[in-house]
């Protein structure tokens, strides 16, 4: 809970700030400011001071004073300090809701952008999800890393063994290097001479078949899009054209149809209908449309056919069968069964490969005349398929070694040569090699690498679907809250479903707007994002945003909730419901400070609390004007505040030029109101030289003559012209400084609310 501001100096507005004058901050604690005195510069004070992010500090630097930015914050026991741009001590848990928040995980304004769509996956889902991502993050470079070290020490493993001899077939040879396992195998082929003709009978181990996938067709069948099968097209038209044996053939013909009028020749002005030779060109673009969606049918047929993990069973099957083999011919050559241990690694990665290929494919038949595929995906399908067949590649290696034992063995039957003993000869070597201390150890390290990297790409892959289902079912009720809220704000939109991607470097929250039953995108389109909903409804969905993702937190009675002016229009029911998620956040969290202009919504925020807790533990603070235009804070009496005849009278005038007020008498009372309200503005902003009770008349006179003085009304001598032309207006309706009232009720709304619209302009902007 933040308790005490200490100090806050040389950021915007706040230019030095003491804790002497800073009221106590308590579990409840409403800020009022009028626009302009720093409140959203508070609000990004303390993201700053959550998320540890500098520059939303740094980029508020107060620009008419030399001096560096600096806070200190006091949570419960514990101090928060920023200096020389970064913070140290206290890192509180704070949710903000403000225009940044607004700006970085909702909308831009005018769209819908990635970067907002990636952010929202963050505080939508929350930290399990975010967790989950992480774990898939880690197990990716997990994967990478036992990647790099498996390739590493293959090359030591090849170095070993100078190439004389495959990885597989080296790592599968049994140890046999005493002369008595010698002697017994001579006598074994001694044996085997008696029966020479059953020996050779016996069938050998097979290699398994392995699927050719042609990835280069594959990748050039994605990548072709409309304007390469009209490039195909025009390619058989100039073949065709070449025949004429013409060299202006081409040029000719080509102008003669861009000169063609409708179905006309301009040549002859004859009608061209069913002309033979017109229709071949439209011909050929039909077929190359049809061609393209062949070779499309043939890719994907040869793809998921041959690419998914289920031709692994096919490989399995082929391994018994050749097991039972090598048993047969254990006990005349030195061969031995052939272990499954990389059948996981292979069925994970052709999973992996099929799945992305079925991703790539199926965006490819939704737009088959569009270029589909990037590179890194496709690299990515050929490399996770070459891993996975690569393991039965590796037993093909392994099984050609005891083909070509066997028949040499067989061979060695019939007679011996010096060809065949030099094999065996390295044979035996290379036997001794592998059971050395240092091919041992090199070669489990070997193993434990491709064991990391199975485990790997399982956890990748449960991570990978742990995720998908936290997010399915997070994002269904994160979607139905915030359309919860809308419909609580009368809003006349809604959010249609949740989705969400991997594409790019991470996941994406995709979703669509539906605006009176028609579908707002959230960028590009018509109707467009930036102009179908109002500033008010986006600031409204923007709120629905917070509200959700906050009250769905699970830490949020640890949190810190800040608010930075929550109304987003003076409508009854969204001002209704907003302090309905102020009572429920209040409720649930650590602490709640609502910041706001508005000092009538923060007095209903109070008794509202006041309402719901017999014994409120709640601050009224004020950020008011301090010395030289600054910003101070202060105590804050919010009864006193909200009887101001001038906020009366101010909120007269802007519900006049809202439209909210137009009936003839209200009408009447905003004309009334004009000249007091201008009045009330001028002895509020220059308080000792147009004290209270001063006219406008003579308040304009007071500073026509501060011109060129130091008087703090000097600054407004620039806006004469306009105070008076205001006060011309103004003053139709008081006469002796009473109100005129017939002169009032003769007035339009009209013509009342441009004037009013002028005179708020002055207000908000003098």
């Amino acid at each position: 809970m933040l308790k005490k501001v200490v100090n806050i100096e040389g950021i915007g507005l706040l230019r030095d700030i003491k804790g002497k004058t800073t009221p106590p901050f308590k579990k409840i604690t409403l800020l009022y400011a009028e626009n302009g005195r720093g409140k959203s510069t508070f609000a990004s004070l303390l993201s700053s001071c959550a998320n540890r992010n500098a520059d939303l500090v740094e980029d508020r630097v107060t620009i008419d004073a030399d001096v560096r930015p600096g806070a200190e914050l006091i949570f419960n026991n514990s101090k928060a300090e920023y200096a020389n741009a970064s913070w140290s001590g206290f890192q509180p848990a704070i949710e903000v809701y403000d225009q940044n928040f607004v700006n970085e995980n909702v909308h831009a304004g005018s769209e819908v952008t990635a970067s907002q769509r990636a952010n929202l996956f963050d505080f939508a889902l929350g930290s399990s999800a975010v967790q989950e991502r992480e774990n898939e993050a880690r197990a990716t470079i997990k994967e990478q890393e036992a990647s790099q070290t498996i390739k590493a020490l293959r090359k030591q493993v090849e170095s070993l063994v100078s190439n004389a001899m495959p990885i597989a077939q080296f790592r599968a040879l049994p140890m046999d290097s005493d002369i008595d396992e010698k002697i017994k195998q001579a006598e074994q082929k001694q044996i085997a001479l008696k029966r020479l003709s059953d020996i050779k009978r016996q069938p050998l181990p097979e290699e398994h078949v392995l699927p050719e996938v042609d990835f280069d067709k594959i990748s050039a069948v994605l990548s072709e899009s409309l304007e390469s099968v009209h490039a195909k097209a025009a390619a058989k038209v100039s073949d065709h054209i070449s025949h004429l044996k013409d060299s202006n053939s081409a040029t000719w013909i080509q102008e003669g149809l861009n000169l063609q009028n409708g179905n006309s020749c301009p040549f002859c002005g004859q009608d061209t209908t069913g002309t033979e030779l017109i229709d071949m060109y439209r011909v050929y673009f039909d077929r190359a449309y049809n061609d393209l969606q062949s070779s499309f049918r043939e890719a994907r047929t040869e793809a998921l056919s041959k690419v998914g993990p289920n031709i692994v069973d096919r490989f399995v099957e082929t391994r018994r069968r050749n097991n039972e083999i090598i048993q047969q011919w254990a006990e005349h050559v030195p061969v031995t069964t052939i272990e499954g241990d990389s059948d996981s690694l292979a069925r994970v990665s052709l999973l992996n490969s099929s799945e992305l290929i079925e991703s790539v494919l199926a965006q490819k038949s939704a737009a088959i005349t569009e270029a589909h595929g990037s590179e890194s995906e496709l690299l990515e399908v050929r490399r996770l398929w070459e891993r996975g067949i690569g393991v039965y590649a590796d037993e093909n290696t392994v099984v050609r070694g005891y083909r070509e034992s066997i028949e040499a063995y067989k061979r060695s039957l019939d007679e011996s040569s010096l060809a065949d003993s030099e094999a065996e000869l390295l044979r035996l070597r290379m036997v001794k090699l592998r059971h050395t201390d240092t091919a041992r150890d090199l070669l489990d390290e070997l193993k434990a690498a491709e064991e990391t990297l199975t485990d790997a790409e399982v956890e990748k892959k449960d991570s990978r679907y742990r995720l998908n289902s936290l997010m399915v079912e997070t994002l269904g009720k994160f979607k139905d809250a915030i359309n919860e809220h809308l419909y609580e704000f009368n809003a006349e939109f809604n959010i249609a479903e949740f989705t969400h991607n991997y594409r790019g470097k991470s996941p994406k929250i995709e979703y669509r707007i539906q605006l009176r039953g028609e579908t707002v995108e959230l960028s590009g389109g018509r109707p467009t994002f930036a102009t179908a909903l109002s500033e008010g409804d986006k600031k409204t969905m923007g709120f629905a945003f917070f509200a959700a993702s906050t009250l769905a937190d699970p830490n949020l009675a640890n949190k810190v909730v800040v608010i930075d002016d929550p109304m987003s229009s003076l409508d009854a029911a969204r001002r209704e419901h907003t302090l309905e998620v102020i009572e429920e956040l209040a409720s649930k969290a650590d602490q709640v400070v609502i910041m706001a202009h508005d000092e009538y919504f923060l007095r209903s925020a109070r008794e509202r609390l006041k309402t719901s807790d017999n014994d409120p533990n709640i601050a009224q603070v004020h950020l008011k004007t301090a010395q030289d235009r600054y910003s101070d804070f202060g105590k804050l009496d919010l009864d006193e505040l909200c009887q101001s005849k001038y906020l009366a009278d101010y909120k007269l005038v802007a519900s006049i030029v809202a439209g909210t007020i137009s009936d003839p008498e209200g009408t009447a009372r905003g004309a009334v109101a004009l000249r007091p309200l201008l009045e009330g503005y001028l002895h509020r902003k220059f308080p000792k030289d147009i004290p209270t009770g001063v006219t406008l008349g003579s308040a304009i006179e007071s500073i026509d003559a501060a011109k060129g003085t130091n008087s703090p009304c000097a600054a407004m001598a620039s806006r004469l012209d306009e105070l008076r032309k205001l006060n011309n207006y103004a003053k139709r309706f008081h006469h002796n400084t009473q109100p005129d009232l017939d002169a009032a009720r003769r007035v339009t709304h009209q013509e009342l609310s441009k004037y009013g619209e002028r005179l708020l302009a002055f207000i908000h902007s003098a």
